[in-house]
């Protein structure tokens, strides 16, 4: 299964033009293929040049490439072209997509098993590792007509690992198609000296001209127009005049004018350039209750006088977080959103566990009580309900009958076994089958099953090697999991989607045997 990065990476078009032009044209396509956030995410991660170390990290890979090639394949390789090195008995340089076919036959025949190259986790593999076909290592600059041309070719190909290293030549407009030498501008830290004198000084303002009552009138901004008019006081007016209530909760009403103006920045900015004069008018404003209680439920966890970042419900420190930090755990909240998602979850009731605070430490992972949800645990049987334990004991006092070692034989279900598995291993479907024998034995335990798939929900079926249970691609256990549920859920038996878990065990234990 491709992934969206390669998708992106095959609808990229970069044509000759401005930074600005090809910056947008990235990001349109990019947008295409991520939801909202991810692509805003990508663009201020582009647009801070968070991914320069990595473009360099590429290009000293591709300068190590070239210093250990032999001097006969090195001088193939020109300055801002893409090359492919097919790594055979000895690595061959191909600048022509067209000659692929035959430098990876020769690649094929000169050696008995393919040469083990070594890649990095942050290379770019083009479909599912092979561990018996050659390798190729591209190095073009992304979106440009000659890298289309390599993939198109290698893309096509089987028997091949494909591995993508991004490329370009520094000395032609910074990496962007077309473009001219430019000095590029990267954002840093200043320092500014101020000085001042401590001296003294008598100075005559005895000429200095006093300001009208017009010049002394405060402009609102653009966008305060809209929120609620808050007109100069006459200098006569001072705080004597408002009661203590009123100067107490004084605050609560700049809040609440603030963050129901339109524009609250620029609300605060003319708030804060003449609050004195405001304070009376402030007093008569009406606050808001729901920002009121929120305020107090903040002064519960948050000191006086500090200030708090959270981002959903992650508490950072406003003064450790820099761009790059904020990038990070961005990224990560993304992350933790789509895991969610691919459960199925609504984007409500993912938002809504993203908030749950972590523990203290941070160390553990939070843990949700799911039994009470039918949806979550499948369960195989129940001891009060299934016609198969009504020669059990009823009552609750027969507990008390001594048992020698084993489970009380009582219908009640007093032992619960939850277990989550991965169907598409051979550990998961070893233990299906344990408890179904269980089941079979009539052991007094009801025994509920979570199925923990990974990878994507699309497609199925086992490797190209067979073997289902141990070398699996994540597909198959969501495959086998789909199945799972359409006994569980549409024909309302648990035991009957068990005992399927087990027949898979079954099946392929009989193929590996016979292997």
């Amino acid at each position: 299964m491709v992934g969206k990065f390669w998708q992106w990476a095959s609808t990229l078009r970069l044509e000759e033009g401005a930074a600005a032009q090809q910056f947008e044209r990235l990001t349109e396509t990019a947008a295409g293929l991520l939801d909202e956030p991810a692509a805003a995410v990508l663009a201020l991660s582009l647009a801070s040049r968070s991914y320069s170390p990595t473009v360099e990290m590429f290009r000293q890979l591709e300068r190590s490439e070239k210093a250990q090639l032999p001097a006969e394949q090195a001088t193939k390789v020109m300055p801002g072209r893409p090359f492919a090195v097919v790594q055979g008995a000895q690595p061959v340089v191909v600048v022509d997509e067209t000659q692929l076919a035959e430098a990876i036959a020769q690649a094929k025949s000169s050696v008995p098993a393919p040469v083990v190259v070594p890649l990095f986790e942050f290379d770019h593999r083009y479909g599912p590792n092979c561990d018996t076909c050659v390798t190729v290592v591209l190095y073009a600059h992304l979106g440009t007509t000659a890298f289309h041309r390599f993939h198109d070719v290698l893309s096509r190909m089987n028997g091949v690992n494909y591995v993508l290293r991004h490329s370009f030549d520094a000395e032609s407009g910074n990496g962007v198609v077309g473009g001219l030498p430019t000095p590029m501008f990267l954002s840093g830290y200043g320092v500014e000296f101020a000085l001042k004198s401590v001296e003294y000084k008598a100075i005559d303002d005895a000429a200095t001209p006093k300001t009208t009552e017009a010049e002394e009138e405060v402009s609102v901004p653009t966008g305060v127009e809209d929120a609620p008019t808050v007109q100069p006081l006459d200098e006569n007016d001072r705080f004597d005049e408002m009661t203590k209530t009123e100067i107490a909760a004084l605050g609560h009403a700049a809040m609440t004018y603030v963050a129901s103006s339109p524009d609250p920045l620029a609300a605060l900015r003319y708030l804060s350039g003449g609050f004195p004069s405001f304070a009376v008018s402030l007093s008569k404003f009406r606050r808001n209750s729901t920002l009121v209680k929120q305020l107090f439920a903040n002064q519960k966890f948050i000191a006086p006088e500090a200030n708090t970042l959270l981002l959903n419900g992650r508490t950072l420190d406003p003064a450790e977080v820099d761009l790059f930090t904020l990038e990070d755990v961005l990224k990560e909240e993304l992350l933790r959103l789509q895991q969610l998602r691919g459960i199925g979850l609504p984007l409500p009731v993912a938002l809504h566990l993203l908030e749950e605070p972590l523990p203290p430490d941070q160390t553990h992972t939070l843990r949700f009580d799911l039994r009470s949800s039918s949806d979550a645990i499948t369960y195989a049987n129940n001891l009060e309900t299934d016609m198969m334990y009504n020669r059990f004991y009823r009552s609750v006092n027969d507990i008390m009958r001594p048992t020698f070692g084993q489970f009380p034989y009582i219908a009640k279900n007093f032992f619960t076994t939850v277990v989550a598995l991965n169907p598409s291993s051979s550990e998961g479907l070893d233990v299906a089958r344990t408890l179904h024998f269980f089941l079979n034995q009539m052991v007094p335990m009801r025994v509920g099953i979570i199925l923990a798939t990974t990878g994507n929900r699309n497609g199925g079926g086992c490797t190209a090697g067979g073997d289902c249970a141990v070398s699996a691609s994540p597909s198959v256990g969501v495959a086998v999991a789909r199945v799972f549920h359409l006994f569980a859920r549409t024909h309302g038996n648990g035991r009957l989607a068990l005992f399927f878990l087990s027949q898979v065990r079954r099946a392929v234990y009989d193929v590996t045997s016979r292997a």
